[in-house]
C-alpha cells in the first residue's frame, strides 16, 4: 500500500524502444490490470485514454523525464497521504502517478490540467510534470477523501444515487478547501451563484436524486450545454450543498461518515426546494 513507484515505470518506457503502443502496454497497462480487474489490456488502455492518460503519439520524451524527477511528484503525494490517512484515520490505498496527455480536452484543462480516477482501494493520479505543489496536494486530498468516504458507505458506481454522488464530490472539494484554503478549490466551485444554482437543482436535480447508477446521470454531474445543463452543474450544487451544511458538522472528518440524506436535509437546497 502506499505510493507506487511509478517513476520506475516512466525511466523503463522512455528508455525502452520499439513500437509505443506495446511499450505504452508493457510499462503502465499491463502492471495496472489486476487494479481494475481485467485481463483485457487493450480496453483498459482505450479507457484510461478517456480519462486523460498520454497516449503512445504524444509519449513522454527524455525531458518530460527529467522534468518529472526533478519535480518527484510522488514524495509530495506520499507526504499528503500519509498526513491525511492519520489526520481522517482513513483506510490505507495504493496511489499510482501517470503522466497526462499533453493536449487535453476542455474538461481537463478546466480541471487545472490534472484528474483522478479512485476506486475502493486504489487511486491513479493522472498529472502534468509540470503541475504545482499546491495542486497536486489538492489532487491528492480530494481523491483521497473519495476513498474514506467510499470505505464509510460502501457504494459502487452502479448503485450510487446522483445525491450520493453530489455530496462525495462536494465533501471532497470541501477537504480542499478546509485543508489548503479556497484559492486552490476547483473551478466549478466558483461558475455560478447559490441563487441561480436554486432554480437548476429544483428543475434539473431534484426529480433525480435517488437515481442509481453514475453512468445514468454522468450528464446531471458534468453538464451538457447542448441539453442546456449548466456545466458541472451536480458538482457546483456539491460543494454549496456541503457549505451549507458544514456549520452543523464543523470540520470534514465529522462529516466523512454523515450520510447523504442527513447532509442533503441540514442543506439550504432542502429548506428552499420543497
Amino acid at each position: 500500500m502506499g505510493v507506487i513507484r511509478t517513476d520506475k515505470w516512466l525511466q523503463a518506457y522512455v528508455k525502452s524502444s520499439g513500437d509505443t503502443m506495446n511499450r505504452q502496454q508493457k510499462w503502465f497497462i499491463e502492471p495496472l490490470c489486476s487494479l481494475f480487474q481485467t485481463d483485457d489490456v487493450d480496453s483498459l488502455q482505450t479507457y484510461l485514454w478517456q480519462l486523460g492518460l498520454f497516449t503512445p503519439d504524444q509519449p513522454v520524451s527524455e525531458e518530460d523525464l527529467s522534468t518529472w524527477l526533478q519535480l518527484h511528484p510522488w514524495s509530495i503525494v506520499k507526504q499528503e497521504y500519509e498526513r491525511l490517512r492519520k489526520k481522517w484515520d482513513g483506510p490505507a490505498c495504493k496511489i499510482y502517478l501517470l503522466p497526462l496527455i499533453n493536449e487535453p480536452p476542455p474538461l481537463l484543462k478546466q480541471l487545472g490540467e490534472k484528474t483522478g480516477i479512485t476506486l475502493s482501494h486504489a487511486i491513479v493520479l493522472l498529472i502534468k510534470p509540470t503541475i504545482t505543489k499546491e495542486q497536486l496536494r489538492a489532487l491528492t486530498i480530494h481523491e483521497y477523501h473519495h476513498v474514506c468516504r467510499l470505505a464509510y458507505t460502501k457504494e459502487n458506481e452502479e448503485k450510487m444515487t446522483l445525491l450520493e454522488s453530489i455530496c462525495m464530490e462536494g465533501l471532497a472539494e470541501w477537504a480542499v478547501k478546509e485543508e489548503l484554503g479556497k484559492q486552490e478549490c476547483a473551478v466549478w466551485t466558483r461558475y455560478y451563484d447559490e441563487a441561480s444554482s436554486i432554480g437548476w437543482f429544483d428543475h434539473f436535480l431534484k426529480p433525480s436524486l435517488y437515481k442509481e447508477g453514475r453512468k445514468s446521470y454522468h450528464t446531471l454531474l458534468y453538464g451538457d450545454p447542448n441539453k442546456g445543463v449548466p456545466l458541472w452543474l451536480g458538482y457546483y450544487v456539491g460543494f454549496k450543498l456541503i457549505e451549507s451544511a458544514a456549520s452543523k458538522y464543523t470540520t470534514t472528518k465529522n462529516m466523512l461518515t454523515v450520510d447523504a440524506i442527513s447532509l442533503y436535509k441540514c442543506s439550504f437546497y432542502f429548506i428552499t426546494v420543497r
